[in-house]
């Protein structure tokens, strides 16, 4: 898996105004009540004397964000979009637009993906709102990068400027010398066969969805529209004349936002058929964002892997912490910061990581290295020791585990020979099925199966076979030395014990006591106290809903309970998954 790096546009937002601020002095911040959301909190806390909290007044903010524009100031006046380009729109039309003022919006938390906050927070109307009002930019970036630069181009901008940033963490596509032009796309794929238009937090999706397109011979060209006022219609025109077919996605209504706009631009110079996907003409629903985001048709029909990184730090998938003090942070930056929180061990990487993977096809046969072998070989990265707990699996369903080479000479020859029927070993499977998977292990997730999986906070695996699929018209790469070297020959199944103790109103069943990881699977039925004495104990929700410490817990929930908490109550109808050191 490649590194991608996961930041909220919203947190990229406010620590560009601090960079901003170092280079003009006349830059103005203000804010509605909201700065610890909207991240404008990290300016305030680095120029107090620049930053006006004008409390739960949003057109009055927008009212003295035009004025200070008139004595040189160049303000950046923040608020949720819903506030801003809902609530304050008759403000920011006559007092910012009419007189052209040099004001700057940055509006956050717009879009499906706010998740929890529901309908009426879910400003899925933004972008057609402010594209309509004469002389106003608009901007909506598509990642960390992107979203910086876009704050530094929007001050240099004489007149109003809408900024767009989201709520929910985004994969971070570009590198630093990224170059920002306002009023111009980006080609981030080139494809013959269909043209996708992007923007935001979709730009992401957009360049999965070609991927997967790619496997089945279909070329994209994606295209990242990250000003949708000026639209680049030259970008867009060339494109569309190029494959013929025209695809926007937005995460916004597809009433007046970018499809809108990219239907206005075609019409007009380039007549082409164009599918808009986007929120259609309803309103949002209340739910953790990324479930609506699939609920809203943002997640594509041909997936045959679902993989969620439900705790994890490493730089393949921070994950970012969703509420409390860290809110906004990622996982890697609260574990070098405060370290106190994880009992102060020494590993210089948060040393687990968990996931939930689903499969609908059979995935690639596949081993892990050793701690050894993976830091001569990867870079001193960590080997990868994994355990696998069985969800859910169709009624049929199997795994590999093993296989029948008697040594590694025999083992080699059936590789190189493709004798995979006779090498691989395949055992069927049922919900509450429990696997330790020892590096050396030759293993694969087949069709059919829903499991959580603990490990080490490694990404190192080695394919070995993969049932001669193609990606982009070519065999996917294949370590087949690295595999020879890593799996163990004989085979040798883990013979690990399974205890399982009751206390009270809690039946812990203890799956697996390794070097790197402790599991176990807690079903609770009333209430259960205990006293936290590990360094940190990562748990998920696996079935259930309950509460702990008196906050609301859910099947889905991924949570981490930090060292020096103390006493904690768990209560309620519910199974968790609990790993510790």
């Amino acid at each position: 898996m490649s590194e991608v790096k996961k930041i909220a546009t919203r947190e990229s937002y406010g620590n560009a105004l601090v960079e901003l601020a170092k280079e003009h002095d006349n830059v103005v911040v203000l804010d509605a009540d909201l700065a610890a959301a909207t991240k404008t909190g990290i300016f305030k806390k680095a120029n107090p004397d620049k930053f006006f909290d004008c409390g739960i007044a949003e057109a009055n903010m927008m009212g003295i964000a035009a004025g200070l524009s008139t004595t040189g100031k160049v303000p950046f006046a923040s608020t949720f979009a819903m506030f801003a380009a809902g609530r304050a729109y008759e403000q920011i039309r006559n007092e910012i637009g009419y007189p052209h003022l040099n004001v700057k919006i940055g509006a956050t938390h717009a879009g499906i993906s706010v998740g929890e906050d529901g309908a009426t927070h879910q400003c899925n109307e933004d972008i057609a709102l402010m594209r309509t009002i004469p002389g106003m930019t608009v901007i909506n970036p598509c990642d960390d990068v992107e979203a910086r630069a876009a704050v530094k181009a929007a001050y240099e901008i004489d007149g109003p400027v809408y900024l767009r940033f989201g709520r929910l963490a985004a994969p971070v596509l570009n590198k630093e010398d990224y170059k920002f032009e306002v009023g111009k796309g980006v080609t981030m794929r080139e494809g013959k066969d269909l043209t996708i238009v992007a923007t935001g937090l979709m730009v992401s999706s957009a360049l999965e969805a070609a991927e997967k397109l790619a496997q089945d011979g279909i070329e994209a060209t994606v295209i990242n529209i990250h000003t949708i006022k000026p639209l680049d219609d030259d970008l867009i025109v060339e494109s569309a004349k190029a494959t013929g077919k025209v695809v926007t996605v937005e995460e916004h209504s597809v009433i007046g936002g970018l499809g809108s706009a990219v239907c206005d631009c075609l019409s007009a110079k380039c007549p082409t058929p164009v599918t808009k996907i986007g929120v259609q003409d309803v309103y949002g629903h209340s739910g953790p964002a990324v479930e609506l985001l699939k609920e809203f048709g943002y997640e594509q029909a041909t997936d045959k892997t679902g993989e969620c990184w439900g705790i994890s730090a490493h730089k393949s998938g921070d994950c970012t912490i969703s509420n409390g003090e860290f809110e906004g942070k990622t996982l890697s930056w609260v574990y070098e910061n405060h370290r106190e929180l994880f009992g102060n061990i020494q590993d210089n990487i948060f040393p687990l990581l968990v996931k939930i993977i689903g499969a609908e096809d059979d995935l690639s046969i596949q081993v892990h290295p050793n701690d050894e072998y993976a830091a001569v070989h990867e870079n001193g990265s960590l080997g990868k020791t994994e355990c696998w707990y069985i969800l859910d699996c169709k009624e049929d369903a199997n795994i590999v585990i093993g296989h029948h080479a008697k040594d590694k000479k025999e083992l080699a020859d059936m590789i190189h020979e493709g004798r995979w029927n006779e090498l691989i070993r395949t055992i069927p499977i049922k919900k509450g099925d429990f696997f330790q998977i020892n590096p050396g292990c030759l293993h694969a997730i087949k069709g059919g199966t829903l499991l959580i999986e603990t490990q080490q906070s490694s990404d190192i695996t080695y394919r070995v076979y993969d049932y001669d699929r193609l990606s982009n018209g070519k065999p996917r790469e294949l370590h087949v030395q690295q595999s020879i070297d890593c799996i163990e020959a004989p085979h040798h199944d883990y013979d690990g014990k399974i205890t399982v103790e009751n206390e009270g109103d809690l039946t812990k069943t203890t799956l697996v006591k390794c070097d790197f990881y402790t599991l176990e699977k807690w079903d609770v039925a009333g209430k259960y106290k205990f006293t936290m004495d590990k360094p940190f104990m990562n748990v998920s929700v696996i079935n259930g809903e309950g509460e702990i410490n008196g906050s609301k817990i859910t099947k889905g929930d991924h949570f981490i309970i930090p060292s020096g908490i103390g006493e904690c109550k768990i209560s309620g109808d519910l199974t968790v998954m609990a790993s510790y050191l």
